[in-house]
């Protein structure tokens, strides 16, 4: 960061992809020092999500608030490093990154010059042909809008009155619960219709609860802690304000009908009393299940992985994982092998079930983990070798508890080459 005077630093968790970030990287790496750190350093620099991207100038933090992990955001965000605050928005880019700024902005429509009263206040000029691009017709004057509500209304010298709650702006923690839609960026009728069912949550259960829509960069903080990243939005979400990573409830199906306010009402009034537990995503219970090699999903994970006196090998696949179909196989002809002892296999989609929280985050599949009995409260161990039937069972007879060992003699290169014409077999099918 001593190389030149304006720094950035990009903080990430090891699941981060920072792709978003090359094109900023190579546009102003002769004018910008660059660094990456881990999710640790960054709880330092008040990083609450990830990625997260720290200024600094002559070694000291400046105070800006980070930029969306989006391409065209850190590009426009690295000029105001330089060149200073943008104060007129020439392109509809600016102008979306603007709107998607935290807190309320100030816009002087066709004026130059700021409003008295601004405050503290965020402002921009703008030309109104640049918000006609969004089908916003506004005329000449200044303006107010808030990013959580979603709302602009002309400007009185004051910030607007608000219900819902910015997550990256207050301590949510003031209240037990917080809650909202996770949606999409556009301004559409869907987003009014959700912020719109937002403020009447808001209004009848706001001592306990603090609501907002989850989107953007407060969208990372939630999707990260409840492991809900790839769920398809919308869909509606609350969390314990204590502990967002220790569970979460969820309205996601289709049947759930999350546009509708007497079911978010119940919903909300349940989660309050403490009658509901967190939400599970699951599969249906499959009906190959209580095979020799178990199928489980979910809602059975638990029952089937944590059942003591079992070394219990866990199989995480997707439907789209290049080498499951063969490892399949393999756990199939090792759950015959194991079928008499201690030791059980399991497999699951984990692109379409929950994990408890417990469970190590994975990023990749297969990903394979033992969980040793009398030991299932702790760590699982992640198996790092060969998918063959004799290295995966020689790692749970070496990592296990139980003394599993196999009772019979096996050929396994004769087995490998069954599960090798196997697989070729299905192939062609």
């Amino acid at each position: 960061m001593k190389e030149k005077p304006i720094g950035v630093t990009i903080f990430h968790d090891t699941v981060a992809n920072n792709i978003w970030a090359n094109f900023g990287l190579e546009k102003y790496k002769n004018n910008i020092s660059f660094a990456r750190s881990g999710h640790e350093d960054g709880a330092k620099y008040g990083c609450l999500y990830y990625p997260c991207c720290v200024a600094f100038q002559n070694g000291k933090k400046m105070d800006i608030p980070p930029p969306l992990a989006r391409s065209s955001s850190f590009f426009l965000w690295l000029g105001e490093l330089l060149e200073g605050p943008i104060k007129h928005l020439k392109s509809k880019e600016q102008l979306r990154v603007a709107l998607e700024e935290h807190g309320q902005t100030v816009f002087g429509i066709d004026l130059e010059e700021p409003p008295r009263h601004l405050g503290k206040l965020q402002y921009y000029s703008v030309n109104s042909s640049l918000f006609a691009k969004f089908n916003i017709s506004l005329q000449k004057g200044y303006y107010i809008y808030d990013n959580i509500e979603r709302r602009i209304e002309k400007f009185e010298g004051k910030p607007l009155k608000t219900l819902l709650t910015d997550p990256r702006a207050v301590d949510i923690s003031s209240k037990p619960f917080y809650g909202g839609f996770v949606v999409n960026t556009k301004l559409d009728k869907v987003s009014e219709m959700q912020i719109d069912l937002l403020k009447k949550l808001a209004e009848k259960y706001g001592d306990k609860f603090q609501f907002g829509p989850i989107v953007g960069t407060n969208a990372l903080l939630f999707l990260k802690a409840g492991r809900i990243e790839g769920l398809d939005a919308p869909y509606f979400v609350a969390f314990k304000t204590s502990n967002l990573t220790e569970g979460r409830w969820l309205l996601y199906r289709e049947t759930d009908n999350i546009m509708d306010l007497p079911t978010l009402e119940k919903f909300v009034q349940d989660i309050m009393a403490g009658k509901l537990p967190y939400t599970i995503i699951s599969e249906p219970i499959p009906e190959d299940a209580n095979n020799n090699l178990k199928h489980i999903v979910g809602s059975t994970f638990s029952d089937v992985v944590f059942e003591d006196g079992y070394d219990t090998l866990v199989a995480f696949t997707s439907s789209w994982c290049k080498l499951c179909p063969r490892l399949l196989i393999v756990l199939r002809e090792l759950a015959e092998l194991t079928k008499d002892t201690k030791a059980r296999i399991c497999f699951m989609d984990g692109s379409e079930n929950d994990t408890p929280m417990s469970v190590p985050e994975f990023s990749s599949y297969p990903t394979l983990m033992l969980f040793p009995s009398g030991h299932k409260a702790d760590k699982p161990l992640v198996y790092k070798g060969t998918y063959r039937v004799k290295d995966l069972s020689e790692f749970i007879a070496n990592r296990g508890t139980t003394g599993f060992k196999l009772t019979q003699d096996v050929d396994f290169d004769a087995l490998e080459e069954k599960i090798t014409d196997e697989f070729h077999k299905n192939k062609q099918l």
